[in-house]
């Protein structure tokens, strides 16, 4: 079963490019798509990964680590900040030029 989410966050793209240079470059085993958006308030990113547990283990492994680093190096706590608005979405259908069509 897929698992899909948006996310908003309070961070800049300076701060997401961080983060994202320290996770690496090399996609994560089971992430179909991941999009990241600046926006007025910061950065909204969207992701479909192939399960759950697919994105559970990145986050643990991966992007829990490279974020707290960012935000040590910061002088921010995970505390002083609030927590991401995450909204679940129920994939429908994805493709695209270089993704092949998947319906779920």
């Amino acid at each position: 079963m897929p698992y899909a989410f948006s996310q908003d966050m309070p961070a800049s793209k300076d701060m997401y490019t961080q983060i994202s240079d320290r996770v690496g470059h090399e996609a994560p085993k089971g992430l179909i798509v991941h999009l990241a958006f600046e926006t007025a308030t910061g950065m909204r990113i969207v992701d479909v990964w192939e399960r759950e547990e697919d994105f559970d283990r990145f986050q643990a492994e991966r992007l829990r680590p490279a974020v707290d680093k960012i935000m040590q190096d910061a002088g921010v706590s995970r505390e002083s900040l609030a927590p991401p608005q995450e909204q679940e979405l129920k994939p429908v259908e994805i493709f695209g030029e270089k993704i092949p069509k998947r319906k779920f």
